[in-house]
């Protein structure tokens, strides 16, 4: 028995997050919004700006786009 790489481990959890959502990708999506929400606290600003709440304003002026940004996830 071999372990799973980290990708292999990765699609696994994707999957299985899928799976129990229904492959529904407004509920997958949805899904990932609630809980990037939900650990707010743990998300990386990767733009070197302090303030997250810059990218909402942004978003409201750009149309909508929000930048993407990491969250981990422990599960």
């Amino acid at each position: 028995m071999t372990t799973p790489s980290i990708l292999e481990e990765i699609r696994r959890v994707r999957h299985a997050v899928s799976q129990r959502i229904g492959h529904d990708p407004r509920q997958i999506a949805a899904y990932y919004a609630e809980l990037q929400q939900l650990h707010r606290d743990r998300i990386v600003n990767l733009s070197g700006d302090s303030s997250l709440g810059q990218f909402e304003a942004e978003a409201e002026t750009d149309g909508g786009s929000i930048p993407a940004v990491a969250s981990p996830v422990s599960r």
